[in-house]
């Protein structure tokens, strides 16, 4: 586990590195600004894809990808390939951030 946020080790990418709060996350979050929206959405009910994210934030498709592949191994969300095209949904029990150190 990384030292500063309980983070898995294989968790890559700024949450392993400790990149709490920097960049376009919100201030105290391990979640950058697309994946807080990405959460957001699944909270309201709603099933935003892949594709969503890169049109709304002006991404790349590879970007996008490690945002999903980083809350997925975080424990966040999780795929649901029952139907197609399948969905990401929260997961039932979910891991919360842990705020940045003061």
């Amino acid at each position: 586990m990384s030292p500063v946020t309980n983070v898995p080790p294989h968790v890559t990418g700024d949450i392993a590195e400790g990149e709490i709060g920097r960049g376009q996350g919100h201030s105290g979050d391990i979640f950058n600004e697309r994946q807080t929206w990405f959460i957001d959405e699944l909270k309201a009910g709603r099933f935003p894809q892949r594709t969503d994210i890169e049109e709304k934030f002006g991404c790349s498709d590879r970007t996008a990808k490690r945002d999903l592949i980083a809350l997925r191994n975080y424990g966040t969300i999780e795929f649901v390939a029952l139907s197609h095209p399948g969905h990401y949904r929260l997961k039932a029990t979910q891991l919360t951030p842990h705020p940045a150190p003061t």
